[in-house]
Order: C-alpha cells, then sequence, then structure tokens
C-alpha cells in the first residue's frame, strides 16, 4: 500500500512543492514536539529535585527539634537530680517538735511551717530559705539555695517579696510578725 503522500501526488491532487512542504512541516512538528517533551521532562525531574530537597531539609530540621528536645529533657533531668542531691545534702526538715508557726506565701496560698526559734530568727535575716522538695517544705541555707534558685527557680520560696510600692497608703509589715 502507497502512501497518502504518493496517492496524491500520482492523481495530481497535490504538487511535488506542497509535498515537500508538508513533509518539512511534519519534521518541524515532530522536532517541536520532542524538544516540548524534552523540557516537560527536564521541569518533571527538576521538580522531583526540589520536592526531595524539600523533604530533605524538613527532615533535617524535625531531626534538629527533636535532638534540642532530647538535649532539653537531658539538662532538666540533670538539673533536677542535682537540685535533690543538693536538697539531700542541705536541706534541713523542721523538726516535728517544732511549736513556733512561721507563715509563708507558697504560690496564691499561705502556708504555715512550724520551726524552731533559733530557725524562725534565720528565716528573718534570710539565712535560711524555704525550698519546695518531692515530700514537702524543706530550710536551706540561703548560699545552697541560690545555688538551687540558678537550677530551678520555682524550687526556692522568697519570703520576703516587697512588692508594695512609695504610694501605698499602709507600712510594711515586718518579717517576724506572728499571725
Amino acid at each position: 500500500m502507497a502512501s497518502l503522500k504518493d496517492q496524491l501526488l500520482k492523481n495530481g491532487l497535490a504538487t511535488k512543492q506542497q509535498a515537500q512542504k508538508a513533509s518539512a512541516d511534519k519534521r518541524k512538528q515532530d522536532k517541536l514536539a520532542k524538544q516540548v517533551s524534552k523540557a516537560d521532562q527536564e521541569a518533571a525531574k527538576l521538580a522531583e529535585q526540589v520536592k526531595r530537597e524539600q523533604e530533605r531539609q524538613a527532615k533535617v530540621q524535625r531531626d534538629r527539634e527533636l535532638n534540642q528536645k532530647q538535649l532539653d529533657d537531658k539538662t532538666r533531668r540533670a538539673q533536677e537530680a542535682e537540685v535533690r542531691q543538693l536538697l539531700e545534702v542541705h536541706g534541713v526538715k523542721p523538726p516535728k517538735d517544732a511549736d513556733t508557726p512561721y507563715n509563708f506565701v507558697h504560690g496564691t496560698k499561705i502556708k504555715k511551717l512550724y520551726v524552731t526559734p533559733q530557725q524562725l530568727e534565720q528565716l528573718s535575716r534570710s539565712q535560711l530559705l524555704i525550698v519546695i522538695a518531692d515530700e514537702g517544705y524543706l530550710l536551706v541555707p540561703a548560699a545552697e539555695a541560690a545555688r538551687i534558685e540558678e537550677r530551678m527557680p520555682e524550687r526556692v520560696i522568697h519570703p520576703h517579696v516587697d512588692s508594695s510600692s512609695d504610694d501605698d497608703e499602709y507600712p510594711p509589715i515586718p518579717d517576724d510578725l506572728m499571725w
């Protein structure tokens, strides 16, 4: 079977120049289609590379965040262990037979701790501070309380918080006042 071009030339419906022009146009279209196809493939390949790079960067970011979280957890656990050790070594439990009440503010509540008169004197001079321990409250020397406060400031209770300003109408309350 002869091609359509040969049949048209044989029947005289097309000239040789028209046939050559049609062949040239078809080659140009095929070449252009190949170039477009190649460009589409390159664009798809480039898009795939960009997507892989974004995924890689997202994974690196997740890994960094996970590592930072693990490091923070490790640091927090180490600080808790140090505070626990400082409390074991330097913490003093108020004696059970102490009869002098000492009132202090913990958060929004007023707490009462029974101490000896000597401990009361040290508390009023800020030589002893109250520290929140796992099993309650402990009295700790001020130097050790400062070390604890460096690691975990929420554990140290400062009884002498002066929140009054100069324009208050009431004078400050003395630290050794029993109420």
